[in-house]
């Protein structure tokens, strides 16, 4: 009877030695897949980051472009500005030119026709003159 209630012990003993062995053995496996789903779950983490950072670096390359083709355009349209204003200018001073010129041809051309007049005028008073002498001559004689 003792030998019988020392095996029946012994296989008590042994079977909860064993139920812990398989409960060590599962919560093993059960800290296993934690850790795994925790690596897993940093790794889409990482992925997720690393995605973010490429967007935010295409971005800020968007971005300069947007700005760099900005300026290129502002510096266009400045040029363009300038080249007008120059155009602009040359022909304001091309005007003025003209103009100027056509003055100094009106008053070359009044001073001609003064000149003209006072030739006319000495002609005139010459000829009367030589005709008052002619006159005087004729009654002397």
């Amino acid at each position: 009877k003792k030998k019988q209630e020392e095996a029946v012990l012994a296989l008590k003993k042994k079977q909860e030695e064993e139920a812990r062995k398989k409960n060590k053995q599962e919560e093993a496996a059960l800290a296993l897949r934690k850790k795994q789903e925790e690596e897993a779950l940093e790794k889409k983490k990482q992925e997720e980051a690393a995605l973010a950072l490429k967007k935010k670096l295409e971005e800020e390359e968007r971005q300069k472009k947007k700005k760099q083709q900005e300026e290129e355009t502002a510096l266009a349209l400045k040029k363009k500005r300038e080249e007008k204003e120059r155009l602009k200018k040359e022909k304001q001073e091309a005007a003025l030119a003209l103009k100027k010129q056509k003055r100094e041809e009106k008053a070359l051309q009044k001073k001609k026709r003064e000149e003209e007049a006072a030739l006319a005028r000495k002609k005139k008073q010459e000829e009367r003159k030589l005709q008052k002498k002619k006159r005087e001559e004729e009654a002397a004689l």
